[in-house]
């Protein structure tokens, strides 16, 4: 049983297929057929002139760019679902096999393949003549047309999308409508046909849309008018609630600054009181150090005075 390979090693498998094809090939040739290939493998060799690709999973034609010169190429049995992937692919391209991918299946698919490829002689092994390159440019700019109508009914019936997204959405449109003609076996054989359908369905959506408009704005602008009122009253409720704890704010913010002023003319007070207390206990003590000092004074003169009168009876 073989184990499957990890994704790791992507990159030496895709050299391998590389020198493998250079080594079936001739010379400003190459042949991937059927490797099961999600991406095409960049090649050193820019001479290449010849390319197949059948018979692998490709969705995405990212590295095709690479190969400038170009002029055979086969993309038959793949995944490709979008005509832009072809931009990439040399312009030089002579022979073109798309032939087994979800492309083949887009509206104008051979006229637009045409289009995008002036030097193309052969699309999906049928030659390109020069009557059917000037149909291509009239149906293909017709189509172009017709698909802008589409889409501005389509944008009128999705106000508010961004423009790639009502793009989409009708080019979605037209590819189910084909899908529809295929699974029912109705066959196309007018395109202009399913875009006329495709535009008629646009348009009954869009009467609908406006009947539907009509019959549920009466109802929606009576639900809208009770909203504001009920949004208009509790606004004006809790309008009504700041108010009075504003009022309050201030009330208490007025008592507060009235307690400071009691507070300040209590402070001064006590100032006063402090420094008169300070200013007697400062006298007190003064004065009971002047009396001490006096009292002292009057002893030593006492004691002079006696001393005095002992020398002069003493001397007598």
């Amino acid at each position: 049983m073989k184990r499957s390979r990890s994704t790791s090693s992507i990159t030496p498998i895709k050299e391998r297929l590389l020198s493998s094809a250079r080594k079936e090939n001739l010379k400003h040739g190459l042949s991937l057929v059927n490797k099961k290939l999600k991406v095409i493998p960049c090649a050193s060799d820019h001479e290449t002139r010849t390319l197949y690709l059948g018979n692998n999973k490709l969705s995405t034609l990212q590295g095709i760019e690479k190969f400038t010169k170009l002029q055979k190429l086969s993309l038959a049995s793949n995944k490709i679902e979008r005509m832009k992937e072809l931009e990439q692919i040399a312009k030089s391209v002579q022979v073109l096999a798309l032939q087994g991918n979800p492309i083949a299946n887009v509206p104008n698919y051979r006229s637009r393949v045409i289009l995008m490829f002036p030097l193309l002689e052969v699309l999906d092994g049928v030659k390109v003549s020069i009557e059917e390159r000037r149909r291509a440019r009239v149906v293909v700019s017709k189509e172009k047309e017709l698909f802008k109508v589409i889409v501005e009914a389509q944008e009128e019936l999705m106000q508010g999308e961004t423009e790639d997204y009502i793009i989409k959405v009708a080019q979605d449109k037209i590819n189910s409508k084909y899908e529809e003609h295929r699974r029912l076996q109705v066959g196309v054989k007018n395109w202009e046909e399913v875009y006329a359908e495709v535009l008629v369905d646009i348009k009954k959506e869009l009467v609908l849309s406006k009947k539907t408009h009509r019959q549920t704005s009466p109802r929606c602008n009576d639900e809208l008018r009770r909203k504001l009122l009920e949004a208009k009253a509790s606004h004006d409720d809790s309008l009504l609630k700041s108010r009075k704890e504003i009022t309050k704010l201030e009330a208490k913010a007025k008592e507060v600054a009235e307690g400071n002023e009691l507070l300040k003319v209590k402070l001064s007070e006590m100032c006063k009181e402090i420094q008169y207390v300070k200013n007697s206990k400062i006298q007190s003590e003064v004065n009971h150090k002047n009396k001490q000092f006096k009292s002292e004074i009057n002893k030593r003169q006492a004691m002079r005075f006696c001393e005095y009168n002992l020398q002069c009876r003493g001397f007598k």
